[in-house]
């Protein structure tokens, strides 16, 4: 029997006080959101209790420049708040701590939800025509994806979540895809129909970004 000695490569660690960022990506995150006037278009939202802090675009922003750079934790918020550069690109003026967001998410109500979804359907409106038309010269053709995922929750702080076919406790996440963009998404219960809901989508979300 042949013994396996590990040979790890030799690495030097040092120092350096230069400002760096794994998620350089940011900066065009940052340009687009300006460009769409993402800000602004979040300012409709009126969750804050007090004037003082963040306002409510700031805030949301955040999470939303953390989820588009792939973290899907509350938590991770707290790793962009240490991350001066991070916070620079996508223009963040303040980052909220985790725990801090996870509270203010949970004051929003089925109104101010509705108001997230009408943002989330204009700009997907505004950048769609970009997307169909390269689709259509590179394919001949727009793809339109729709996608089903079970997101598996454990603990009592998850409201609603129910027990999937495997017996796990899970939300379904629908989302349809226009190419590359997600165009729609909605967040139901698990247990249900993995399909269920997509007419609805297609018609309300993604029809109106098709010529």
């Amino acid at each position: 029997m042949n013994t396996v000695i590990p040979r790890p490569p030799k690495v030097e660690m040092d120092f350096t006080d230069a400002q760096l960022t794994g998620f350089g990506g940011w900066s065009v995150l940052g340009r687009m959101a300006e460009r769409l006037n993402l800000p602004r278009a979040l300012s409709a939202l009126s969750v804050k209790l007090r004037a003082r802090g963040a306002s409510d675009a700031e805030t949301l922003w955040s999470p939303i420049a953390s989820l588009a750079a792939g973290n899907g934790a509350l938590s991770d918020l707290d790793a962009l708040r240490e991350d001066r550069v991070g916070q620079r690109l996508p223009g963040l003026g303040h980052v909220l701590s985790g725990r801090r967001l996870g509270e203010y998410l949970a004051r929003i109500d089925e109104a101010q939800v509705a108001t997230l979804l009408e943002v989330a359907r204009s700009l997907a409106a505004q950048v769609a025509p970009a997307v169909v038309e390269h689709k259509a010269v590179v394919r001949g053709y727009v793809p339109v994806f729709i996608d089903g995922a079970a997101i598996e929750v454990d603990g009592k702080l998850f409201e609603e979540a129910r027990r999937g076919y495997d017996g796990t406790r899970q939300y379904w996440l629908h989302g349809v895809f226009i190419g590359s963009l997600w165009a729609s998404g909605r967040l139901h219960p698990g247990g249900g129909d993995v399909a269920g809901g997509w007419r609805e989508q297609l018609d309300s979300d993604v029809a109106p970004c098709l010529p």
